[in-house]
């Protein structure tokens, strides 16, 4: 789509809204679009636009080199998040979930966006083989000063799933929801979680989404679940 069209939709919103609070730019994968930092630049710079969160695999932060420097000249405007595609620290549903083991990439895409100080929330697609390891991936982003959040979403087991039919029927047929998540991140903590530091966001259905606040020595670090 090109960026008049974008921008054109965009100013519609504002039109009918007043205000833009958040603008998410997602795809498929946006940062694959020719004109990406040519409209990020306009949103940053737009006075009726508060904030941008960018979403992404990461590939082209930890591969490209020309568009890492890019983004640093967004991040540096101010008022941009990155929502970075994550699957947890452990090698479990890696393949299953991306048909590859994309660690050390996204490892490398979080370095490169702690150097140009690019606030960052993990989005992890949880699984039942993944589902063991929540605290692990909430403790990943403990560690690391710019990731502000961790977003846990269950697996949505229908339209697209992975290829692999017997795999993709045990994932079906053990569904997980919003409970199941929260249970794990509590008894994985070891105590340091407990179920009154998590409350439901002020939505149609209190099982939709709940958050928690998490301090560390670093500052303030957001859970979402």
């Amino acid at each position: 789509v090109p960026l008049e069209n974008l921008t054109s939709r965009i100013e519609g919103v504002i039109r009918r809204k007043g205000k833009i609070e958040l603008l998410q730019l997602s795809g498929g994968e946006p940062t694959l679009h020719p004109q990406l930092f040519e409209l990020l630049e306009w949103a940053q710079n737009h006075e009726k636009i508060d904030y941008v969160i960018l979403n992404t695999n990461g590939l082209r932060i930890a591969r490209d080199d020309e568009f890492a420097r890019g983004l640093a000249v967004a991040a540096a405007r101010g008022g941009l998040q990155l929502y970075l595609q994550f699957d947890g620290p452990q090698e479990e549903a890696q393949y299953f979930l991306r048909g590859a083991d994309l660690r050390a990439m996204r490892e490398r895409a979080l370095d490169r966006c702690s150097a140009m100080k690019l606030v960052t929330t993990l989005a992890m697609t949880v699984t039942p083989d993944n589902l063991p390891f929540v605290w692990d991936a909430i403790c990943f982003g403990l560690a690391r000063p710019f990731v502000h959040g961790i977003t846990f979403q269950p697996m949505f087991t229908s339209g697209r799933v992975p290829s692999a039919q017997k795999e993709s029927v045990r994932v079906a047929q053990n569904r997980l929801n919003t409970a199941d998540i929260l249970m794990a991140a509590v008894e994985q903590s070891g105590g340091m979680l407990k179920y009154t530091d998590l409350t439901p966001l002020p939505c149609g259905d209190p099982n939709c989404a709940v958050i928690g606040y998490l301090l560390n020595g670093l500052g303030l670090t957001v859970s979402w679940l």
